[in-house]
């Protein structure tokens, strides 16, 4: 008798480690889910997709052809804010700007004002590029703890710069924090209007 309870016994715990394991094999696989790769074919990440912001961008004026370039000095940053901000900051007219990362650190000193509070602003530029060349965020979509940003570049792979025609064009999209994750990580997908991507960053969320 004792011999029986004891075999069923063994026999529901054998259950119970077959259980978890599969569980967790599950959940293995579902993180895998989550790749750059088969991110925006799961099922389960696409369901609960929001739109943060959509630009509306003319497509034929913002197609891009599959094989062109990406301009060298192309930047990307994301800046989070929470209150006390000025309502304005003065220009700094001692900054030397003269590469792109110049311009990351003088725009998260630009952007930091009251009317950004407690938000997350996304910005792009190209850097000191060519006249011809342009640049505009489309889409900005959350995905669970992604926010992919689809950037829109015109004329990428025009001739370099020089003294005459170059210019520094920007882009920002400003996102209220209430509209992301609370806390924890959250990564930006930078990709353009081919899904390419262009840059992954990560920053962590607390308010």
């Amino acid at each position: 008798m004792e011999c029986k309870k004891l075999s069923r016994l063994l026999v529901a715990a054998m259950s119970v480690v077959m259980l978890c394991g599969a569980m967790t094999v599950e959940a293995a696989d579902q993180r895998a889910l989550l790749a750059d790769g088969e991110l925006f074919v799961a099922p389960r990440v696409n369901a609960t997709a929001k739109v943060l912001y959509d630009g509306k961008l003319d497509k034929a004026q913002w197609t891009r052809p599959e094989n062109s370039g990406i301009p060298k000095d192309f930047g990307c940053a994301v800046f989070t804010y929470g209150t006390g901000l000025p309502q304005t900051v003065a220009a700094d007219k001692n900054r030397t700007i003269n590469k792109t990362s110049d311009m990351i650190d003088a725009a998260k000193a630009k952007y930091a004002v009251a009317a950004n509070a407690n938000s997350l602003v996304v910005y792009v530029t190209t850097g000191p590029s060519a006249a011809q060349t342009d640049l505009a965020i489309s889409k900005v979509t959350l995905y669970g703890r992604l926010l992919n940003v689809v950037v829109a570049l015109k004329n990428a792979d025009a001739v370099p710069p020089n003294v005459m025609n170059m210019w520094n064009p920007e882009k920002t999209v400003t996102i209220p924090l209430k509209k992301l994750p609370k806390y924890g990580n959250l990564r930006i997908r930078f990709a353009d209007t081919n899904g390419v991507a262009l840059s992954n960053q990560e920053i962590l969320l607390a308010r």
